[in-house]
């Protein structure tokens, strides 16, 4: 079996026709809308869409990134994002 060879190598990762971010981000709220119910169902489509919209201005990367500036995640080789003096 041949595998394709992406015809851009800096191309985002898509699943259907949203970036990976906000497909996670929907399936996320989807999960909850089916556990919870109630108002989450309508957030299900809202909050990808809002989303969605705030990301199109923004860099690739951008909500992995603002992870690291919350502090929820670190980068591999980077110092965490509250260090004020870094000793190499």
């Amino acid at each position: 079996m041949e595998k394709m060879f992406p015809t851009y190598l800096s191309a985002p990762l898509t699943i259907l026709w949203w970036d990976y971010d906000v497909f996670i981000l929907a399936v996320v709220m989807l999960l909850l809308s089916l556990f919870i119910g109630g108002i989450f169902w309508i957030a299900t489509l809202a909050v990808p869409t809002v989303y969605w919209y705030v990301q199109r201005d923004k860099p690739r990367g951008y909500l992995k990134h603002l992870y690291y500036a919350i502090g929820i995640t670190t980068f591999k080789g980077y110092p965490n994002y509250f260090e004020k003096e870094f000793h190499e």
